[in-house]
């Protein structure tokens, strides 16, 4: 599948900056090189991480074809590499830039084309994709070679009722939606309605279910577990077993887009709210929120039922000296504070029509991922309402 997708061949050479035990580094580039002869250079994340315009000039040294790194390594070589780093940059031989591992924003798609075309990148080259370790990796991402990714504009009120109604581009109220692709031959992909384990409506989100060769049939030394997540079966037609992944979405034309996480999910007065989508506006605001650090969950607030809480890592670069080292006036650093607070929940208000009651700034660094880079909301969550977090300002906890 993963050659299939990738059009993998003993010709196409491969670069990688994940770590290792990342299924995306062992399956892609250690263990591909294997099976498929093509050869594969491994590079290690803090090297990119301290200088990503490493990747981008090991994939011109080497004429790169396959690579591939979660949106966030899009969005850093976008941040971070100046124009004066890519003189003599030819990236004209990457024909298949994998991203996956986290929620693909075609803003960041589109940011990267523009900046790398004029070296050679091709924007028919992105390839978001969908996978995960109980799938063996590639769940989807198959797409024509010649066109760029899918892009849909959905109404973002009717997401809120796990309804997809399409939008002009452009139209106001789109949460923009990239396509993760098809799966491989032999697998299937599909949305169910998690209440009835029936196939979800064409223009309904559900849970996506997927089966073929790729998926195993349990956990080791996990029974019950295993039960529930590869042992699942439509309810009127009996058909599975079925991997339940646990992800948000829909499959149109063949095609599978991923809207978030079902456990994850932030209900609020009866409307369901996307914790990813809450935290890209945190990020884009103005308040001094370290990127890719933020996490939104909800909790309980008496007979309100539950609110909304952002918890976000301070970035040290945004914060005045005398706030940071804690020397200046207090009242100069409650005021910087209490404008941090205001500016985070005004743009979630404007975004999303929710109000952040409580908003926790915590130290830089605090705020441990899973292996493969996601957000630990659940975690962090039970550490929210112990009240063991690293908290630098906290507002709406009293």
């Amino acid at each position: 599948v993963m050659g299939q997708m990738l059009r993998l061949d003993s010709t196409k050479p491969a670069i990688v900056w994940a770590p290792h035990y990342h299924d995306l580094c062992l399956v892609c580039d250690i263990l591909g090189p294997v099976y498929f002869g093509y050869e594969s250079t491994i590079m290690s994340p803090m090297d990119f991480l301290m200088k990503p315009v490493r990747w981008l000039k090991a994939i011109s040294h080497y004429k790169i074809a396959n690579s591939a790194c979660p949106n966030f390594g899009y969005a850093y070589s976008v941040r971070r590499i100046a124009a004066d780093e890519c003189q003599g940059l030819d990236l004209s031989s990457w024909e298949t830039a994998g991203n996956g591992g986290e929620p693909v924003l075609p803003e960041t798609l589109e940011a990267f084309s523009e900046k790398f075309g004029p070296l050679g990148f091709q924007p028919q080259a992105f390839m978001p994709c969908y996978g995960m370790a109980e799938s063996v990796l590639f769940v989807g991402g198959l797409k024509p070679k010649t066109e760029p990714p899918k892009v849909l504009a959905l109404s973002a009120r009717d997401l809120e009722d796990h309804q997809v109604c399409i939008l002009d581009e452009g139209e106001t109220g789109a949460r923009r939606i990239v396509s993760c692709g098809g799966p491989g031959s032999g697998h299937k992909i599909i949305a169910v309605d998690p209440a009835t384990f029936t196939a979800a409506r064409p223009e309904q989100v559900g849970e996506l279910w997927i089966k073929g060769p790729s998926v195993p049939s349990l956990y080791w030394g996990l029974t019950q577990e295993s039960e529930e997540t590869f042992g699942a079966s439509l309810a009127d037609t009996g058909e599975g077993p079925f991997l339940r992944t646990g992800d948000l979405g829909f499959v149109m034309d063949g095609e599978a887009y991923v809207t978030g996480r079902l456990k994850d999910l932030i209900i609020i007065a009866g409307k369901n709210h996307y914790p990813g989508d809450i935290e890209v506006t945190v990020q884009n605001s103005d308040a001094p929120v370290r990127m890719g650090a933020c996490i939104a969950v909800s909790r309980p607030c008496g007979e309100a039922g539950e609110e909304l809480a952002v918890i976000a890592e301070a970035d040290d670069r945004k914060i005045p000296d005398d706030v940071k080292n804690g020397t200046g006036n207090p009242a100069a650093a409650a005021q910087f504070w209490t404008s941090a607070v205001r500016t985070l929940q005004g743009a979630v208000s404007e975004g999303h029509g929710l109000s952040a009651k409580a908003v926790v700034f915590v130290e830089p660094r605090s705020l441990e991922k899973t292996s493969s880079g996601k957000p630990r909301r659940r975690y962090y969550r039970e550490r929210l309402l112990d009240g063991d977090l690293a908290v630098v300002y906290q507002q709406g906890l009293e």
